[in-house]
């Protein structure tokens, strides 16, 4: 990354973080668990999400996410395509513990609505993370796959069951 990239980078995350850090964190006990496959309580999920902290890209270089804990109930994160040697921001995220649950919060850059879209945590059993927006054409889901002894993520974006329309990026 250019050093003009890297300063443009880190001016944009010290802003988002000073307004984030405003925000009233919610500190509710059990709101979220993680859940084996049997479907036994083993823990709060938002303290096991940190495994998404810090900074993820794909082998090509092509796009990479960068994420920051802002307290103990907002993570924010940033995702960057690499075009031809020119970093561009094409999503601003936050992951963010509320009373009725956690939310993935995402703004397309791209998107000419300009909103926040929130896709709440429908399941997550410490390695996997399932966040749906039913409502949202696409994508209607988001899942971020940890894979800790290869230190990967995989992000999958998909829309209906019935529809074939996934897209994955695999993060080291």
């Amino acid at each position: 990354m250019s050093n003009h990239n890297s300063i443009f980078f880190a001016t944009i995350l010290s802003v988002t973080l000073i307004i984030l850090g405003s925000i009233t964190s919610c500190k509710e006990e059990g709101l979220a668990k993680i859940q084996n496959e049997s479907g036994e309580v083993q823990g709060d999920a938002f303290p096991n999400l940190e495994k998404m902290l810090g900074k993820w890209q794909t082998n090509d270089d092509l796009f990479m996410e960068k994420w920051d804990k802002v307290n103990d109930s907002i993570f924010a994160g940033f995702g960057f395509a690499n075009t031809n040697g020119f970093v561009k921001v094409y999503e601003i995220m936050t992951l963010q513990q509320a009373k009725d649950g956690i939310y993935y919060k995402v703004d397309f850059v791209a998107d000419t609505l300009k909103k926040e879209i929130p896709f709440k945590l429908s399941s997550f059993d410490g390695k996997k993370a399932v966040f749906e927006n039913r409502a949202h054409p696409f994508p209607k889901t988001i899942v971020y796959q940890f894979n800790p002894e290869e230190k990967m993520m995989t992000i999958k974006y998909q829309g209906d069951q019935k529809s074939e329309e996934k897209v994955y990026y695999n993060f080291r």
